[in-house]
């Protein structure tokens, strides 16, 4: 093993990233290192990136990354098996979650609310740590990551690609917890907003849920082909349908009935869809925000009059519990063959080139960036 390792290094924000060398770190009992296979960019990423953190304080610099598969090359003592009990070896491919070690099970979140996804002490791999500090690797955009002890690892099938699993990132087990939210049902009809990976996910879980009818409504075209091919029954480009209204229109249209979805998921992150998704929901219907992960502005032209007059239900799906993650694994490693999720990659980028990588996928003009260290 050598002595150092790249990173590369966000120091502040809007700033151009930086490729740095830290020393490889000794692993504790407990603990994992890996070296990475794959990263995703995550639009969470781009919005970190842009200061959109809601109040939130960045130690910088910091290490991005929290889509990630790597292959262990050293094992702290104590640590045998996975989280599922799977025995745990040198060269196993794994993933994990955002989360650092476990949820406090402590705090009024955990212990009460019944919410440990929103733990009042959580830290996250990816954001939450400065990387000038040992063990320097706490996020995924780097040669190596140091998993702390307690973190909810996952072996991965044999068979089920690396690329495939960070093409899905974050966005399976997003999107399996916010379609636990949504309770989809045999022959709904739902609406994705949004075709970045999150959308794209969530038009294939809606399907894989039930939905009769399922309709993407977002862009480039690139996107919505892939969506139109991994089932989704109708889209919407949003560069050619310029007007919320008629897009309201065609959601109602194409819906059984003509009345609007079952279920509307807003997997945008642009604020402004949200007073659009609400009028696409038919009365009495569910619309589950998932897409405002980090604060991108205020809501222009909401009129909380259509959640009384449509008699709907507004549900918030914040990130996933390590359960979701099992969940997307086990999928993926099934559906693989069907949908070859890999295919989602459109571009593939060394550190050194990590600052256009971000701003490709700002531009949308990527389907999904992807770092690799080794490049």
């Amino acid at each position: 093993m050598p002595d150092k390792g790249k990173a590369a290094v966000m120091v502040g924000f809007k700033r151009p990233f930086e490729v740095r060398e830290y020393p490889i770190p000794k692993v504790e009992p407990g603990a994992i290192l890996v070296k990475m296979l794959s990263a995703g960019v995550c639009g969470t990423d781009v919005h970190t990136w842009l200061g959109h953190t809601g109040g939130k304080v960045l130690s910088f610099p910091v290490i991005l990354g929290h889509e990630n598969v790597g292959e262990v090359i050293a094992l702290g003592e104590g640590v045998e098996r996975d989280w599922t009990g799977e025995p745990l070896s040198i060269g196993d491919r794994i993933t994990w979650p955002t989360t650092i070690g476990r949820y406090c099970y402590r705090c009024y979140n955990c212990v009460v609310a019944g919410i440990p996804n929103k733990c009042l002490n959580r830290r996250t791999y990816g954001a939450a740590l400065s990387c000038d500090k040992p063990p320097h690797f706490t996020g995924g955009w780097a040669q190596y990551c140091y998993l702390f002890p307690e973190t909810a690892v996952f072996k991965l099938p044999k068979d089920l690609p690396a690329d495939a699993l960070v093409a899905a990132g974050c966005a399976a087990p997003t999107m399996i917890h916010a379609s636990e939210r949504a309770g989809i049902r045999e022959g709904d009809t739902v609406a994705v907003q949004g075709s970045g990976a999150v959308g794209l996910f969530g038009a294939i879980i809606a399907k894989e849920s039930g939905a009769d009818k399922v309709i993407v409504i977002g862009g480039p075209r690139e996107r919505l082909e892939l969506a139109r091919k991994w089932g989704a029954d109708h889209t919407i480009d949003i560069s050619e349908v310029r007007d919320p209204e008629e897009r309201i229109r065609l959601v109602k249209e194409y819906s059984i009935g003509g009345q609007g979805a079952d279920v509307v998921f807003e997997c945008s992150g642009v604020p402004n869809a949200f007073a659009e998704g609400v009028r696409m929901v038919r009365d009495g219907g569910t619309y589950v925000v998932v897409g405002q992960f980090m604060d991108a502005g205020p809501v222009e032209g909401f009129h909380p009059f259509w959640v009384t007059f449509k008699h709907i239900t507004i549900k918030g799906s914040y990130s996933w519990e390590p359960r979701h993650t099992w969940r997307a694994v086990r999928f993926m490693a099934k559906a693989n063959s069907k949908y070859r999720f890999e295919d989602l990659v459109s571009h593939r980028f060394p550190l050194e080139e990590t600052t256009k990588a971000v701003e490709m996928v700002r531009d949308w003009k990527v389907v999904k960036a992807v770092l690799d260290p080794w490049k």
